[in-house]
């Protein structure tokens, strides 16, 4: 996978190679998925939300007391320590730990805040793909719907007009070299907790669970396991549960 990212030559790649790291779970850019018409609950639609962020939610990136903007640093060096253990001289780690930063930090800027995203009004902006994809003019919104097996037609939701064209902007202005070392790092953060050595998961609980939240101490192996199984396939464990 980090091959698959390494050879996104030109930017017109970009919209298939999202699309498959969105079908892997890696959140980057923006959210895409599948909801209730908020118009119409027995009809469901394709929905586009503002996503692509490693910090918890938007304020994060903006509160300006002591505490958050210490965070923000040690996030930064969170990303570098991750890159660090991909095999990134320390140099480049920390070279490419501010351009992640310094992305999600716009992305972020273009987003609803918690408060807004309390009204649902605030989330509803009908549309369809066709009519999405012409506002996307650097992002071939058709071409990602084909590679994530979505719809290509009929109506969808534009969860948040304002970061989409945001998000269109970034695309267009931002150096390939930059949205490569974003995406690295999406698919690095999705799959430490699983895929990868343990230093990767012991770094990554050591940020989210500990710096963040307080965390003294990292769950049994055998809890996060069942839980991880739970979440990703929480029905058919629940079928074993009943059964037995």
């Amino acid at each position: 996978e980090l091959d698959r990212i390494a050879a996104l030559s030109r930017p017109d790649e970009l919209p298939v190679l999202l699309a498959h790291l969105h079908t892997m779970g890696v959140n980057a850019f923006f959210d895409f998925g599948s909801d209730q018409d908020f118009a119409n609950a027995n009809q469901v639609i394709s929905f586009y939300g503002g996503g692509g962020l490693g910090l918890p939610e938007r304020d994060y990136y903006f509160r300006t007391d002591a505490k958050s903007a210490e965070q923000r640093k040690q996030y930064v060096d969170h990303v570098r320590k991750m890159f660090v253990l991909a095999g990134e001289p320390d140099a480049q780690a920390a070279k490419d730990a501010n351009t992640v930063m310094a992305i999600e930090t716009r992305l972020a800027k273009a987003s609803l805040t918690i408060t807004e995203r309390r009204d649902p009004q605030n989330l509803n902006h009908p549309t369809d793909v066709v009519a999405m994809s012409k506002t996307l003019t650097h992002f071939n919104l058709i071409d990602y719907v084909e590679a994530a097996h979505a719809p290509a037609s009929g109506k969808a939701n534009d969860m948040e007009p304002k970061f989409f064209a945001e998000f269109n902007t970034l695309v267009a202005d931002t150096p390939l070299d930059q949205i490569r070392t974003y995406l690295r790092w999406h698919l690095i953060h999705a799959y430490a907790g699983t895929s990868m050595p343990e230093a990767f998961e012991t770094e990554t609980w050591n940020f989210y669970a500990h710096t963040l939240n307080g965390a003294e101490k990292q769950q049994e192996r055998w809890k996060r396991c069942t839980s991880r199984v739970d979440r990703e396939m929480g029905e058919a464990l629940g079928q074993v549960y009943v059964a037995k």
